[in-house]
């Protein structure tokens, strides 16, 4: 997804070269994520309005666990962007991580609404409703990322762990 952000990214004088971007991205994707912290952090502090950076800087601290720095990297990367599904995704994983699952049902259920066939939301919306209680709901939500993903593994095991409380063997 990464990727797919970059290739559609405009690059000029306001904005980090393609080799840094094309760096930080290698460094993430690599599971390098100290250097990839310190490039976005790099970048953003130089270019405080590159969305892509913000982006990048979010989904590592998702990796790292540092989610209260994570949250505040996925708001400054909406602000950029109001309409990055991946970002409202990274927000709501990141707000579950943090225990306010109802607004990271909100989040996420905007990243569907912006990328409707979007296996990864609609799997982190079915561990959220799961942790509210709604096993019915979770249980449609990882069919449906099974229905755009037909082999997420992750997918499979969360909703045959549900099935199974749900007494349905």
């Amino acid at each position: 997804m990464l990727m797919d952000s970059i290739k559609n990214h405009n690059i000029d004088n306001t904005n980090p070269s393609s080799q840094v971007i094309l760096d930080l991205i290698n460094h993430y994707e690599l599971a390098q994520y100290n250097m990839a912290e310190s490039k976005a952090l790099s970048i953003t502090k130089e270019f405080p309005e590159h969305q892509l950076s913000w982006k990048v800087l979010a989904a590592v601290f998702i990796k790292k666990n540092k989610n209260h720095e994570a949250l505040k990297a996925n708001k400054e990367a909406l602000k950029l962007n109001p309409q990055d599904s991946e970002v409202f995704n990274n927000l709501g994983l990141t707000l579950q991580k943090l225990g306010k699952f109802n607004e990271s049902e909100n989040n996420l259920k905007k990243a569907i609404s912006l990328k409707p066939n979007f296996a990864q939301a609609y799997f982190n919306l079915g561990i959220t409703l799961k942790a509210l209680g709604r096993l019915i709901d979770a249980e449609k939500s990882f069919k449906t990322a099974l229905h755009y993903q037909p082999n997420y593994a992750q997918a499979f095991n969360n909703l045959g762990t549900l099935l199974k409380e749900m007494g349905q063997l």
